[in-house]
């Protein structure tokens, strides 16, 4: 009962961790993207989580309830850290977020046609190719894009086993086939 204890206070410490380093770096550091403050927020408390569970693995009596605790505590660790990336991720790049942001920062309201052309589809694409291609993610090449950096696939990847791992099922799947 004191080890399970243990296991819990240590994921939600290690978690806290995660949020305190991603908070710190993104603000101590201009040059830290909002992306790499994350990820190395995601890492720092990986590690620690990685160290304080070894620790207890070590000391525990019972080593096969420990790997039992350790599995059902990184899918803690994991969930939590997947859904504050996100919570950050909505902040920063969600249209409904940020349209609800400036229409509350504005003094005199927009207009229908001001947010429209704040928010123009083809803008707004273009940005987000322009950012892709200066980050290697993606290359030109016989007028065309292809994958550059595998990274963001790997991590969407990730994200869409999590997704699979926490509720069952592929959710862009079902959209694309119109069953959503």
């Amino acid at each position: 009962m004191v080890y399970n204890l243990y296991h819990l206070v240590f994921t939600l410490f290690c978690f806290m961790v995660n949020v305190l380093v991603q908070v710190i770096a993104k603000r101590r550091s201009r040059s830290i993207s909002l992306l790499n403050s994350v990820f190395i927020g995601f890492f720092t408390g990986f590690f620690l989580f990685i160290v304080l569970e070894g620790m207890v693995y070590i000391y525990s009596f019972r080593k096969g309830d420990e790997v039992l605790n350790l599995f059902y505590n990184l899918l803690l660790f994991f969930s939590l850290s997947y859904n504050y990336f996100h919570f950050v991720n909505l902040g920063e790049t969600a249209r409904r977020a940020r349209i609800l942001t400036e229409i509350y920062e504005s003094k005199g309201g927009l207009s229908e046609r001001g947010i429209l052309t704040r928010y123009n589809a083809h803008k707004i694409v273009k940005k987000r190719v322009v950012r892709l291609l200066r980050h290697g993610q993606i290359v030109f090449r016989d007028n065309a894009y292809f994958i550059g950096k595998p990274f963001m696939i790997i991590a969407s990847n990730v994200v869409m086993f999590m997704k699979f791992i926490i509720l069952g099922m592929n959710f862009e799947f079902l959209a694309k086939k119109g069953k959503l």
